[in-house]
């Protein structure tokens, strides 16, 4: 993966261990049987998201560039986690879940490494590219104190 660095030169800053970051053939029906795993920023700038192959399976990752990468999850053989979009708060990653032929949503805790299941799909359905919806501001009370 790379990225311009301050003098406008390109710099590597993560290798994907041979994985594409594209999926070409999806197990279930899609609109252009494929999709697109793309790169993402931490809300604060600091770090980068990814996904790469590590062993057998499409791990995510999290680099800060000029630091060691850090394995956010430990996938089976054959399973993926894709498509990381971290939280504007820097505490969560939703990513897409590929397990058992199922695709799920998750969230995954990033200081202690906890993962929930948001979707619970069953064989032949999918879930995909979750997004974080802006909390909307809280209303003033119309009720008047006595």
């Amino acid at each position: 993966m790379d990225r311009p660095n301050r003098s406008g030169h390109i710099q590597t800053v993560a290798q994907r261990g041979g994985y594409a970051g594209v999926t070409l053939f999806l197990d279930v029906d899609d609109f252009h049987e494929g999709s697109s795993d793309t790169p993402v920023w931490s809300m604060d700038g600091k770090s980068i998201f990814f996904t790469a192959q590590r062993k057998k399976a499409v791990e995510l990752l999290e680099i800060s560039p000029g630091n060691e990468e850090k394995q956010l999850t430990q996938s089976h053989q054959g399973e993926s986690h894709d498509d990381p979009k971290p939280s504007p708060d820097g505490h969560w990653n939703l990513c897409d879940g590929h397990r058992k032929s199922i695709r799920d949503l998750c969230k995954q805790h990033l200081e202690t490494g906890v993962e929930i299941r948001l979707t619970h799909l069953t064989q032949g359905q999918a879930a995909m590219w979750a997004h974080w919806q802006p909390q909307p501001a809280a209303k003033p009370s119309s009720i008047t104190p006595p």
